[in-house]
């Protein structure tokens, strides 16, 4: 089914299951005046109709559906009110393929996983992945598709491909349900066993480690991969014969600890003296994904880059997998948890999982104007 045919769906079961002004709101964001959007949505019967039109559109043996659902708008709804429909229509096409995300498949199968209070051994069917986190401009064109809210401070530059954060738990729940009406396919955020089991790979590493090899390795973008440490004594400050570069964190902690450090940037800016508390002493580099190197099941930054927010078992919302700014090796790996505030952080970010299963519109649209409510 064509993008265009699932987001005319959406807004066809939009109306069929009486959500009329979620579906006038959203023609209202991609084009239509107001009056004339709730004036198209008002015609149920109009859209009953053109329901089964549709339906025998797209049963059409042809590669290009587009000629023939223009052509149906205008002759079910008349020309000028079928014009501005079909336009609206093209421009939540456009801003919804923008958003969706490049997904890699998880096979089906079994490990131990370690989200509860015990590992246990769980079966996981086959699921699909985003291939990244979640972007800014994923995220921007969603959200002016939707009316969702973008805050001033997230700084979403169109273009951007650095992970979106401080998002909201919930916009992130809002942000999965509107995906998944809109292209007929069911997007949700993954529980914390289902993103355990991807970041492990496949065959499944029963390794802790950063997606299953060491930290250390330039592998993820953490703190240890974006500076380089110098031992700089006291006494000698002056004195470059005793500088040496610091490659153990312990060493590197205490020395921090006593002042005798100092930090320089990987690419050649000066860090600045740091202390063992202070917090620029923690990598400040967000960086856009597929930088670093894939796990084995082509996931990039599994760990480091971004906090990214799952499910727990509990139903609350946690993340898992370090970001930019994790400094302790125990939580580089791939059963750490970490909170999340109610309105997220700039360290936080998510990432999407597609079911294989058929959508169920009229509950998804019911979680939606909860949601929104």
């Amino acid at each position: 089914m064509s993008l265009l045919v699932s987001c005319t769906q959406a807004v066809i079961q939009m109306v069929e299951c009486s959500h009329t002004e979620l579906a006038s709101r959203l023609l209202t964001l991609n084009g239509v005046p107001y009056k004339d959007a709730q004036s198209i949505v008002a015609k149920r019967s109009t859209w009953s109709r053109y329901h089964l039109l549709l339906n025998r559109i797209t049963k059409m043996e042809t590669g290009n559906l587009r000629p023939y659902l223009n052509a149906s708008m205008k002759l079910m709804f008349g020309s000028e009110q079928g014009l501005m429909l079909q336009r609206s229509l093209h421009t939540l096409e456009q801003r919804v393929r923008d958003a969706i995300p490049t997904t890699v498949k998880v096979p089906a199968g079994s490990h131990i996983v370690h989200g509860h209070k015990e590992p246990i051994w769980t079966h996981f069917p086959e699921f699909h992945l985003a291939e990244t986190p979640a972007t800014k401009a994923q995220f921007r064109s969603l959200a002016m598709a939707c009316g969702m809210t973008i805050g001033s401070y997230q700084s979403l530059q169109v273009f951007s491909l650095k992970p979106v954060t401080h998002i909201a738990p919930r916009t992130v729940l809002e942000y999965g349900l509107w995906l998944s009406v809109l292209t007929g396919k069911t997007y949700r955020l993954p529980d914390d066993e289902e993103w355990e089991r991807a970041a492990r790979g496949q065959p499944v590493s029963l390794r802790e480690s950063c997606n299953g090899h060491d930290i250390g390795t330039f592998l993820d973008n953490v703190w240890e991969q974006n500076f380089e440490f110098v031992f700089i004594p006291k006494r000698e400050k002056e004195n470059t014969s005793d500088r040496r570069i610091l490659t153990d964190k312990k060493e590197v902690l205490k020395n921090l600890r006593n002042g005798d450090c100092m930090a320089y940037l990987k690419n050649g800016c000066h860090g600045g003296l740091l202390t063992e508390t202070s917090a620029n002493w923690k990598s400040k580099f967000l960086l856009p994904g597929r930088m670093y190197q894939p796990n084995n099941l082509g996931l990039y930054d599994m760990t480091g880059n971004v906090w990214e927010m799952v499910t727990a078992f509990d139903g609350d919302i946690t993340s898992c997998g370090g970001s930019y700014r994790t400094c302790e090796r125990d939580q580089m790996n791939v059963t750490a948890r970490h909170a999340v505030g109610f309105y997220g952080d700039e360290e936080t970010g998510f990432r999407l999982l597609q079911e294989t299963s058929a959508l169920d519109y009229q509950t998804t649209l019911e979680q939606l104007e909860k949601q929104k409510n």
